[in-house]
């Protein structure tokens, strides 16, 4: 997800049960229309490897290349 902003946790406690945190998250899309991007099967191999080095831009040309691995919500 791109341009992302999330609020603090909220933590509920109790003595008898283990209870969760919740937070919300909020995605703007990119000037490009995009918000989100993921893998699959055919993401090439140098994408897939230095997924989590840095931030993946798809290019012009992917979007309509991938249209089925990159969604716009």
């Amino acid at each position: 997800m791109y341009r992302c902003s999330a609020s603090r946790p909220k933590t509920e406690s109790s003595t008898t049960e283990v209870k969760t945190e919740t937070l919300s998250i909020k995605a703007a899309a990119l000037p490009n229309g995009f918000v989100k991007s993921k893998t699959c099967e055919s993401t090439e191999e140098s994408v897939y490897l230095n997924w989590f080095k840095n931030v993946y831009y798809p290019s012009v040309k992917a979007k309509s290349a991938v249209a089925t691995t990159t969604n716009k919500e």
